[in-house]
């Protein structure tokens, strides 16, 4: 039955550990990727890892964990999120670490065991870690292992499970007290209050949290004897884990036992009477006599405390012996003054002492400091020659990016061609980076005399759909018949998604796409021409089979010179509008609310023509959404109604005037905030 228990709870943990984990990263995913995501377990102790006045956390192993992130996300270059998940117990803590995914740490003041070895990662020992028998103040200090064993076999032990006071406390039962009686509870703070309570409790408890409990006023005894000196503490993780390299290059950097001193000072202690110095002596000798002396300190502070309650009724008695002291001074003022000269005598030879310890202190550190110069001075030069090799890769990316510009701005049309179109015209162009995803496209064509389209509509370098499809459904092919050949002047506006090298690579796709459509394969009508070039971006990029989402927004014009002199325009549009101004006043045309491509996966989108005619003098204004996108340092756009607003007051302006102002109205509106998207704005004159 306790068997079946065991299975189950193993599933929970894994199970609702998964979720907890989905986030957490792998060393080599966060290489790759140059971040990643970490996950902390820990379960409180005191100066070790606890919360702080809730506002997050303080500890040594909270520091730990800190200096740890910083060192790798300087050390590698990445960029490291830490989340932290605290535990009511350390049982729940231990069992939820040997289950876990890369990338999850435990911290608890955790002793490094080889039973623990066997089953868990470590990083190498930060402090040492010694445990000793603690006992009420009630039971006396015992120096003799016969009389402990009759003192304390029929005592109570309690312990945390899964620790290794546990194990430690299992072994003293299972050697010298096979009646011992063992109890678990939840966590330390229980087992210090039972110890207050109960003078028949004994528990293992670490060199530091006894000394913690002494300090605190908790009335406690150290046995002399089982004292266990284990391998030391460290932060534990997976065997799953692949973080071994991070953790090693950390806990053996040269900077890391300076860092971790001052850690241990700054909880337990910054003199030498503090608790980090009674841990941390490497002679066994020298370490009991500290703490003793540590021991005498706190008994003296406890004393003080008694001192403090102390009655009015003692008052007079101290009095009383106030006046005698008084008296008998007299007959002891040789005898002190010769004290006196004997303490001064002392003291100036311990003085000396120390100043000449202090001496060697700062020849240590000098040393010290002297061997920091030197890694910084080479960690300097490394820096250089990285910073160096990084310019010239950004250089050759750059000089890349600059040829693709050349070649980009070589398919636009040139102004001598919108020239040879309309009597008057501009074109504001600006990229946000080197090269642009908008771009202006102009075409000339020359329909047939009479007839149809050719039917066949699909273009050569299109993949074609896995599902049937007639992307000239709904469309009237026929060409116009006039009579004689129709000269039509196409001109688009393209916003494709994105901006920089991937939008620029999307506009060389829509630009071979739209002469392909047009020039070759002399489809004419505006709404049909949309159709056919969703259709095409959609089967060429293999939007049904895969994530892509790019896209591409577009507005439109074909434009007819007729005979009676007047121009037809046929507009479509794919969310963008068409602006004109036609006998001195300003028009909107506003086009359909679906794109080319993008996350809109139908292949069928009804795209519809707007016709409009205008007169010699009139205006066509063609813009992508650039414009009004563009955001102030308070971070509101140029907004759509405040670019209408511009188009009336100056679209009696000469085109050259008129680009003026709305380059000046940009620049006055953006100020110092950065460009959002690449902006094309065109306007022509008939």
């Amino acid at each position: 039955m306790k068997g079946i228990l065991k299975v189950i709870t193993y599933f929970l943990l894994c199970c609702w550990g998964t979720i907890s984990w989905a986030q957490t990263s792998t060393w080599q995913a966060v290489k790759r990727t140059g971040k990643g995501e970490i996950l902390v377990y820990h379960n409180p102790v005191k100066d070790f890892f606890e919360a702080k006045n809730n506002t997050g956390y303080k500890g040594i192993e909270y520091d730990l964990v800190t200096d740890f992130v910083a060192f790798t996300e300087k050390k590698y270059g990445v960029k490291l999120k830490v989340k932290f998940k605290e535990f009511d117990s350390f049982a729940e803590l231990y069992d939820s670490i040997l289950v876990a995914p890369s990338g999850v740490f435990a911290v608890s003041s955790m002793s490094i065991t080889p039973k623990r070895l066997r089953v868990l990662k470590f990083s190498p020992p930060y402090m040492r870690d010694t445990e000793v028998i603690v006992s009420s103040n009630k039971l006396p200090i015992i120096k003799d292992t016969t009389d402990f064993i009759k003192q304390f076999d029929q005592m109570t032990a309690v312990v945390v499970r899964n620790t290794t006071y546990e194990e430690s406390l299992k072994k003293l039962k299972a050697s010298v007290l096979p009646n011992l009686k063992i109890t678990y509870v939840a966590n330390t703070a229980e087992v210090k209050e039972r110890l207050r309570t109960n003078p028949n409790v004994i528990s293992y408890a670490q060199l530091t949290m006894y000394l913690r409990f002494r300090k605190s006023g908790v009335l406690i005894n150290r046995q002399n004897l089982f004292k266990i000196d284990k391998i030391g503490k460290g932060v534990a993780f997976s065997t799953k884990s692949d973080w071994d390299e991070p953790i090693q290059l950390f806990f053996n950097d040269p900077s890391f036992r300076p860092r971790i001193n001052q850690i241990i000072k700054k909880y337990l202690g910054a003199n030498d009477k503090g608790l980090f110095w009674v841990v941390n002596s490497n002679n066994p000798n020298e370490q009991e006599l500290a703490l003793i002396n540590k021991e005498r300190e706190l008994q003296d502070l406890e004393i003080e405390r008694h001192k403090n309650t102390i009655d009015s009724q003692k008052d007079f008695r101290n009095y009383l012996i106030a006046g005698l002291v008084l008296v008998l001074s007299i007959a002891f003022t040789l005898y002190y003054l010769f004290q006196n000269k004997k303490r001064t005598n002392n003291l100036l030879k311990q003085k000396n002492n120390e100043i000449s310890e202090q001496r060697e202190q700062l020849k240590k550190q000098t040393d010290a400091l002297k061997y920091i110069a030197e890694e910084l001075e080479s960690q300097r030069d490394t820096i250089e020659d990285t910073n160096k090799l990084l310019s010239h890769k950004n250089k050759k990316i750059t000089d890349s990016i600059r040829s693709a510009e050349a070649i980009q701005q070589a398919i636009l049309p040139l102004s001598v061609r919108l020239r040879d179109n309309f009597a008057d015209h501009f074109v504001f162009y600006q990229p946000k980076d080197i090269v642009s995803g908008d771009f202006y496209w102009l075409s000339d064509v020359q329909a047939k005399k009479m007839g149809t389209q050719d039917d066949d509509k699909t273009l050569q370098f299109s993949t074609p759909s896995s599902v049937p499809f007639d992307p000239l459904s709904g469309y009237n092919t026929s060409i116009p018949d006039e009579g004689l050949d129709t000269q039509y002047c196409f001109i688009a506006v393209v916003d494709c998604t994105g901006h920089g090298v991937p939008g620029a690579f999307m506009s060389m796709i829509g630009f071979a796409y739209l002469n392909q459509i047009v020039n070759e394969n002399k489809v004419l009508d505006p709404a049909q021409i949309l159709q056919t070039l969703h259709s095409e971006i959609h089967q060429g990029l293999k939007q049904s089979e895969t994530n892509n989402d790019e896209g591409m927004d577009i507005c439109l014009c074909r434009i007819e010179h007729k005979l009676n002199g007047t121009y037809e325009v046929l507009f479509a549009g794919a969310k963008r509008p068409l602006y004109y101004v036609k006998d001195g006043q300003l028009h909107e045309v506003r086009g359909n609310a679906a794109s080319i491509g993008g996350w809109q996966k139908q292949m069928q989108k009804n795209f519809e023509n707007n016709k409009v005619y205008l007169n010699k003098g009139d205006l066509l204004y063609l813009s992508t959404d650039g414009y009004i996108d563009t955001p102030n340092p308070e971070r509101k756009n140029f907004s759509t109604v405040k670019f209408k607003e511009l188009l009336q007051e100056n679209f009696r302006l000469p085109l050259a005037k008129q680009r003026e102002a709305f380059e000046q109205a940009l620049i006055e509106h953006q100020k110092d905030a950065d460009q959002r998207d690449d902006i094309t704005l065109i306007g022509v004159k008939f």
